[in-house]
């Protein structure tokens, strides 16, 4: 059982019990007796210590560590934070002079001040179109940009219109990894120690993947000998439900597989420099299936669909996996989502008194490489 460290009160009652048991016949501690000031002071010095020696024994384990200890941990595991990373979009311009042109390394600003750049700069189209592949100054998620938000050159091009709104998100800026994440991972490594390429080996290489926050293997599905590693990406690709961009396919080192593109490029171009020497390594993304569900008796409110839809979407991102994936540490099969779990999601939502599920009526079983993803819900 855990140690009952006294409060501060509890010393003190202790350490003047302790002076007055050493002076029997005297009354040595009133209010303002120089005993009694010490044996608070005495007290006070006690309780710094026990709370030094209660920290000290948190920062002695991976599960309870943290800031610098947990970092200290994670090294031990070959782990670091993932690096916060800045966020790239598309930006376009209309109605500007055929042939006219924005320099590479122009800068643009939002309304707020965050800034942009363009590293190879545009040049307008016939139809009077430009547009620039943009990128935030700084990383982190404070620079994204939804479609349609607007940010404008702060030094204007002859013939250019300065405005410029967003008409695809290339990837998300991400924050650097909380420590809750990266204890997560370290107790995972310490978990599941590197075996020199067993399946929980490419899901911890994965997951230290910048973008990367959650991941999956399956081994012989493209063949034997070969290594499948799903993963998603659900900060950088939220606009998407988390799916990766790209390609799927191997390292582009790899001479015995197609080679990726995108963001599997970038997952299979780490696992090759850690994979078991004759391992033929593939970065999926799964595809999307979506979670149909039609419900009845849910009242028309905005904030509790709304809040529906949201328990849903943690839902999928909590417990949602591919078909075909074996599921670390406990080796069982993904691609299912329990109806049950489903039922606890939404009966979770606030001032939502009760409600019935007309589908899915069993669990939600995705075919292999398919994962299940948000859809709004039917109500009834």
């Amino acid at each position: 059982m855990p140690y009952a460290r006294q409060t501060l009160t509890q010393l003190i009652q202790a350490t003047t019990a302790d002076v007055a048991a050493a002076l029997p016949g005297a009354d040595p501690l009133l209010r303002r007796a120089v005993l009694t000031v010490l044996s608070r002071v005495l007290a006070g010095q006690h309780h710094e210590q026990y709370g030094y020696l209660d920290w000290i024994s948190k920062q002695a384990v991976p599960v309870t560590a943290v800031a610098e200890a947990l970092y200290a941990w994670a090294a031990l595991r070959g782990l670091t934070p993932v690096a916060a990373q800045a966020g790239s979009f598309t930006v376009q311009s209309t109605g500007n002079n055929p042939n006219t042109s924005v320099a590479p390394g122009a800068s643009l600003l939002r309304s707020d001040g965050v800034t942009y750049a363009s590293a190879i700069g545009g040049i307008v189209d016939v139809n009077g179109n430009i547009t620039l592949s943009i990128t935030a100054a700084l990383p982190g998620s404070t620079s994204n940009l939804l479609v349609g938000a607007s940010v404008s050159l702060t030094s204007p091009s002859s013939g250019v219109n300065s405005k410029f709104a967003v008409t695809a998100v290339i990837a998300n800026g991400t924050d650097l990894e909380t420590d809750d994440s990266l204890k997560t991972r370290t107790l995972g490594a310490f978990a599941n120690p590197v075996q020199g390429g067993d399946l929980s080996d490419y899901v911890q290489w994965a997951l230290a993947v910048p973008g990367v926050t959650r991941a999956w293997t399956a081994d012989s599905l493209a063949g034997t000998g070969t290594v499948t590693v799903y993963f998603m990406m659900d900060d950088v690709r939220s606009y998407q439900f988390g799916l990766p961009a790209g390609v799927n396919g191997a390292s582009s080192n790899e001479i015995r597989g197609v080679t990726a593109t995108g963001d599997q490029l970038v997952v299979a171009n780490t696992l090759y420099t850690k994979r078991a020497a004759t391992a033929l390594v593939y970065a999926c993304a799964p595809v999307g299936n979506p979670l149909a569900i039609t419900l009845q008796e849910v009242p028309n409110d905005t904030t509790i669909r709304g809040n529906i839809s949201a328990a849903l979407a943690g839902l999928c991102i909590r417990l949602a996996s591919p078909g075909g994936a074996w599921l670390q540490p406990t080796q069982t099969h993904g691609g299912i989502l329990r109806l049950s779990d489903i039922q606890d999601a939404i009966a979770a939502v606030p001032n939502l008194d009760h409600f019935l599920i007309v589908s899915p009526t069993a669990d939600v079983v995705s075919p292999t490489g398919q994962i299940s993803i948000p859809a709004a819900p039917t109500y009834l």
